[in-house]
């Protein structure tokens, strides 16, 4: 009962699920059920794939594409994006530590940005559109279900801020719970597709989040909430580019 409780909770903080239950939160209950993240990943995943499914059925698989990233709007409520946007704008600055914190806190919109948002929107339905369309549902179940199982990864590290929601995550994931999540990812993957090529894709993913995470620890000395979003949202389209590279030489 207390894993189906850590899931739920997940998935309302991960999610704009309409979720009916409510889950008395105590503190270091988000850290312990870091592990449940690839469900967490494979609900977004499974709920795009049928939104995608729904779009190609109406209109061809273009339409499906576009039913399939604004589904990912609705659930994320562009929660990653925002940090992307926000981590783009402070790091890219060049101004000093703490200048680039204050700068992705404020609210508003950078040049920096919003050209990180338009190019992962564009690699998003120019990638997908690239894969063979037999292949489209399981590769948009895949993006989210990877990222996400491989997210505990970048939460390895100190806490950049004083405060704020990634002080939840940050600095209190353990290795143990951060191997569980991605070895259980790692089965997921295999399970659905029993390919190599996109398991070491999988793999290949997992050491660019321990990468990422040393890239901006040394900028900022440590990890923000808004870097773990951007962590996220670059990890689906590494994944995407890492399918379409497969597919293009015939791996998949």
């Amino acid at each position: 009962m207390s894993s189906l409780r850590s899931f739920v909770l997940l998935l309302q903080f991960f999610t704009r699920l309409p979720l009916p239950w409510q889950i008395p939160f105590q503190e270091g209950m988000l850290s312990r059920a870091i592990i449940w993240l690839p469900l967490v990943g494979l609900v977004i995943g499974g709920i795009n794939a049928l939104a995608y499914m729904l779009g190609s059925v109406m209109a061809g698989p273009v339409a499906g594409v576009f039913f399939a990233m604004g589904a990912n709007l609705f659930l994320t409520g562009a929660f990653h994006l925002d940090g992307l946007a926000d981590t783009c704008d402070g790091i890219y600055s060049s101004r000093k530590r703490e200048r680039m914190l204050e700068i992705m806190k404020d609210s508003r919109l950078g040049t920096n940005g919003a050209c990180a948002l338009l190019l992962v929107f564009l690699a998003r339905y120019h990638g997908l559109l690239l894969l063979p369309e037999n292949l489209l549902p399981l590769v948009i179940v895949l993006m989210p279900l990877s990222a996400r199982a491989c997210n505990p990864l970048l939460m390895l590290a100190s806490y950049a801020r004083k405060e704020g929601l990634g002080n939840l995550f940050i600095g209190k994931i353990t290795w143990g719970r951060a191997l569980v999540s991605v070895g259980i990812g790692a089965l997921l993957v295999f399970a659905l597709t029993a390919n190599l090529w996109l398991l070491a894709a999988y793999l290949l993913l997992a050491v660019w989040q321990r990468l990422f995470t040393h890239y901006i620890t040394g900028i900022l000395g440590g990890m923000t909430g808004d870097t773990l979003g951007a962590g996220d949202e670059l990890s689906e389209i590494i994944f995407l580019g890492l399918c379409c590279l497969g597919a293009y030489h015939g791996w998949l």
